[in-house]
């Protein structure tokens, strides 16, 4: 039960983090999202890889839309696809991202230690991904 209330705790402070900003988590979560797309993406597909509802998903981005950190873009070669990009604001939002007081702080574990958790987590999130469909 320790590994798991250690997980509680990191997430908690990742939340915290986030309410010192002005955006919530799930802002953060989406601006990161959609800066690490080499291609494009939709609301659909932010949805999808996080497991929310469309609609959650939409509110989200409607809400960056309207403190234009995110603008919504027709591709010509498919009018029906409705991509989302960051803006300029957006990107410079990120460079205040509280995930990088997070990441500071994992940069000061050994590198083994460092390893051994990068790898850990993405066991579990790997292995065990059945447990959350």
């Amino acid at each position: 039960m320790a590994a798991v209330e250690l997980l509680e705790i990191t997430s908690r402070l990742s939340a915290q983090l986030c309410d010192k900003s002005d955006l919530t988590q799930t802002q953060w979560t989406a601006l990161r999202f959609f800066s690490d797309q080499s291609t494009n993406a939709t609301i659909g597909e932010f949805a999808e890889f996080f497991r929310v509802s469309p609609s959650s998903a939409s509110q989200t981005l409607s809400r960056l839309r309207d403190r234009k950190l995110v603008v919504y873009v027709r591709p010509e070669t498919d009018r029906r696809r409705c991509e989302v990009e960051l803006t300029p604001a957006g990107q410079e939002k990120l460079e205040n991202d509280p995930a990088l007081q997070l990441m500071e702080r994992l940069l000061r574990l050994e590198q083994d230690q460092f390893d051994g958790l990068v790898q850990g987590l993405t066991g579990l999130i790997t292995d065990d991904a059945k447990m959350f469909d």
